[in-house]
């Protein structure tokens, strides 16, 4: 079975991603907040409009897509996925300031103030690193290590070895990546299992089972050491 990380939960219904679009959980309750203003005030008026029927529309499916797809097919509970909505909502906050017509000037003032702000309190925030690849190369090459499994699962296998694959160090035949097969047939007299280990990409909060994924036995073969960086986790192995 596979396992994933942007997997539906709780916290998707109290953030719908605010906190997430606008830099931290303040200024996501901020834009939440003027959103549900905006609802109260403009109740009567709100879908009378066709811009805001549209946007609104656009938005509510939007969402209902996220949410039919990782309960139905495969979880895409991430930003990155739907971050297309974040204008669409702030046109959608325009519009409705337009319809209120009540100290509109003030109020796009604020949200510009607002903005700014948050753009200068979070721009320091560090963007999370990709996984350090070449770090873990090195250290396997240091062991005298070349073949890399990269999964015990056909759906990591499917894209984190194609991915493996595509490495320049790998292409040159500096490193082979070999699949589950080729293990459990012993036709490799030591391989390397790299496993993404608790990885700081992680969206969500859920706790994954990395242990279990990560720290596996093979039969025919023995474990050397095992070697833990960021993202990783790099077991050694040789044949019996």
């Amino acid at each position: 079975m596979s396992e994933h990380y942007a997997v539906l939960n709780l916290k998707f219904f109290i953030s719908f991603f605010f906190n997430k679009f606008f830099g931290s959980v303040f200024f996501g309750a901020i834009f939440l907040l003027i959103i549900l203003f905006l609802i109260l005030k403009n109740n009567k008026i709100i879908f009378k409009n066709n811009d805001t029927i549209f946007l609104t529309i656009i938005i509510i499916f939007t969402y209902l897509m996220v949410i039919t797809s990782s309960i139905l097919v495969t979880p895409i509970v991430a930003p990155r996925y739907i971050i297309f909505v974040i204008p669409i909502i702030l046109l959608w906050i325009v519009k409705n300031v337009e319809i209120y017509n009540k100290f509109s000037f003030k109020f796009f003032n604020i949200l510009i103030f607002l903005s700014l702000l948050n753009l200068m309190l979070t721009n320091h925030l560090t963007v999370i690193k990709k996984p350090p690849i070449s770090k873990a190369l090195k250290i396997i090459k240091e062991q005298n290590y070349y073949n890399i499994l990269s999964s015990t699962d056909d759906w990591n296998e499917r894209y984190y070895g194609l991915y493996l694959s595509t490495l320049k160090r790998v292409q040159s035949g500096e490193f082979e990546t070999i699949k589950l097969n080729d293990v459990r047939r012993n036709l490799k007299n030591n391989f390397v299992y790299l496993c993404i280990y608790n990885p700081r990409f992680r969206t969500t909060s859920k706790i994954l089972d990395d242990e279990r994924k990560c720290r596996v036995e093979f039969t025919g073969y023995e474990l050397v050491k095992r070697e833990e960086i960021d993202d990783f986790l790099i077991s050694f192995y040789k044949k019996i």
